[in-house]
């Protein structure tokens, strides 16, 4: 199971650096990646060439890795140049001979809290 989150961490870097192309060859032929937020599928090409193509240039943060028992689990920061854009994504990789076949991500804005939380003492700024 190391193999899994060997294979994880190279997908990161490899987005981190936009080496796209290098990144879908660690994606099953049939592999289909899933936005439950936006009720979205992508197939492998058509995913590698979205990311592509908007913004073009991700910066990736890797803040944890959960091996699971067919796969594993991150949580990342993913974010723009100057943080124009930046996201936390919670992403569920399924694995398969050393392919990734599915990825199922939950995409978060990163936004300050509202005012009122704040300014009720209902939660503090990190």
């Amino acid at each position: 199971m190391k193999s899994n989150t060997k294979i994880i961490q190279k997908y990161w870097k490899l987005f981190n650096n936009a080496e796209y192309e290098e990144a879908e060859k660690l994606l099953d032929e049939k592999c289909k990646v899933i936005w439950p937020n936006t009720r979205e599928i992508f197939r492998k090409d058509k995913f590698i060439q979205a990311n592509i193509e908007y913004p073009g240039k991700w910066y990736i943060n890797l803040e944890e890795m959960i091996e699971t028992e067919n796969g594993v689990i991150t949580i990342a920061e993913v974010y723009t140049k100057n943080r124009e854009q930046s996201y936390y994504v919670v992403s569920f990789f399924k694995i398969h001979h050393e392919k990734i076949v599915e990825i199922k991500e939950y995409w978060g804005e990163n936004a300050s809290p509202p005012k009122w939380r704040i300014d009720k003492g209902y939660s503090s700024i990190y």
